[in-house]
């Protein structure tokens, strides 16, 4: 099984890799909560 990893801040966190198109969608994801998370976005 291959590995990736995500940011969260100050906190990093392994998920499982499935593909380029699956790890640029969860990126994204995470760019969208994070930033909810800071309030820039509604």
């Amino acid at each position: 099984m291959e590995w990736d990893h995500k940011h969260r801040f100050r906190s990093i966190k392994p998920q499982d890799y499935v593909d380029a198109a699956a790890l640029r969608a969860d990126l994204w994801s995470e760019v969208g909560g994070a930033l909810r998370d800071l309030g820039e976005m509604a």
